[in-house]
């Protein structure tokens, strides 16, 4: 009864996945509203061209030690967003949260489908993270997105590209 009770505890306090509104998800308020815009408008660009998903999502704080693991956090995102085709598995997510629990420090973390993980494997994102910590630990938070996201869109731009075939015109030369 007593172990019962404190998962049910543990599990009341769980975070929610916040509700995805755009491919910049800035709910740690760490972006300018033309930083996001700018970014958004890179990502949308970046799918309509090769068909892959890429969200970033900001939260101001999370309690990894009372509310699990920020891997298992992004992971419950990541699924309940439902980032990437279905049939192609080509999403990636990108947390960012501003103060860490365990670290008391910024917290990062790329998730990648199935799909991408060939070019966007595991070493890779970690490079990627530890490439822009010392922008996000130094409050340079657009800087540090920024590159990330450039850094991710360069490995995943060849692995699929938009199926343009429908949308081709027949030109006839006179």
């Amino acid at each position: 009864l007593l172990i019962c009770f404190i998962l049910a505890t543990l599990f009341a306090f769980a975070t929610d996945v916040p509700k995805l509104n755009n491919y910049v998800n800035d709910y740690g308020n760490l972006l300018s509203i033309s930083e996001k815009d700018q970014l958004n408008q890179m990502l949308k660009t970046h799918e309509d061209s090769t068909s892959n998903q890429l969200f970033v999502l900001t939260l101001l704080s999370y309690n990894d030690v009372i509310e699990g693991s920020l891997f298992d956090f992004s992971m419950k995102v990541f699924k309940e967003w439902k980032i990437g085709q279905k049939t192609k598995k080509n999403g990636v997510l990108f947390v960012v949260i501003k103060n860490l629990a365990s670290k008391n420090a910024p917290g990062l973390r790329i998730v990648t489908g199935y799909g991408l993980e060939g070019s966007l494997p595991d070493a890779t994102c970690k490079r990627i993270i530890e490439s822009v910590r010392p922008l996000i630990n130094n409050g340079n938070y657009y800087q540090g997105i920024h590159i990330a996201i450039q850094s991710m869109i360069t490995n995943i731009k060849d692995e699929f590209t938009h199926d343009v075939s429908k949308e081709k015109l027949n030109w006839t030369l006179i």
